[in-house]
C-alpha cells in the first residue's frame, strides 16, 4: 500500500508589478520616483528594483492598476487627444508553497507561475503624429518592428 502525503501547510500568494517601456527604457509604474529601471540577468532577465505588490482581491488589483495607469507616458498628438506613448506591462506572479509529510519525511516545495499582459502603444506615421512627438513615435515604431521580428522568427522556427 502506498503512503499518502499529508499537506501540513499550504500558502498561496499573488504579486503584481506594473511597468512601461518608454523610449527604450523601463519605468516602474508603482514606484515613487520616475527613473529608468536597470535590466539585469543572465539566463533569466529581470528589472532590478521593480515594485511587487501582494494582491489579495480583484478590488486591490484594480486600485493598483488605476494608480499605475495614471503614471503612463501619454501626450496629445495630431491623431489623439490622449495617446499612450509607451508599452505597458502587467506582470502577475502566483506562488504556491507547500509543506507535506509522508511518514517521517517532510518535504517543502514551491510552484511559481508567471504571466505578462502587454498593452502596446499604437504604431503611428511620423508625419501624422506631429513634430513634437517624432522621437517618441520613432521609438514606438522601432520597438514594434523588433517585436514583429521576434514573433515572426518564433513562428518560422
Amino acid at each position: 500500500m502506498d503512503a499518502v502525503a499529508e499537506v501540513q501547510l499550504e500558502e498561496r500568494t499573488l504579486t503584481a508589478s506594473f511597468y512601461e517601456i518608454y523610449q527604450e527604457k523601463a519605468y516602474d509604474l508603482l514606484g515613487d520616483v520616475r527613473k529608468p529601471l536597470r535590466i539585469r540577468g543572465g539566463e533569466q532577465v529581470y528589472l532590478k528594483e521593480l515594485t511587487e505588490a501582494t494582491v489579495t482581491s480583484f478590488a486591490e488589483f484594480e486600485k493598483l492598476r488605476q494608480r499605475a495607469w495614471t503614471k503612463r507616458a501619454t501626450a496629445s498628438t495630431a491623431l489623439n487627444r490622449q495617446s499612450s506613448r509607451s508599452h505597458a506591462i502587467v506582470r502577475l506572479i502566483y506562488q504556491r508553497s507547500v509543506n507535506e509529510k509522508m511518514g517521517a519525511v517532510t518535504r517543502s516545495f514551491a510552484i511559481t507561475s508567471q504571466i505578462h499582459f502587454v498593452d502596446l502603444a499604437g504604431s503611428e506615421r511620423v508625419v501624422q503624429s506631429g513634430r513634437p512627438h517624432m522621437e517618441e513615435t520613432i521609438a514606438i515604431n522601432v520597438s514594434l518592428l523588433a517585436l514583429h521580428r521576434v514573433i515572426s522568427s518564433a513562428v518560422e522556427g
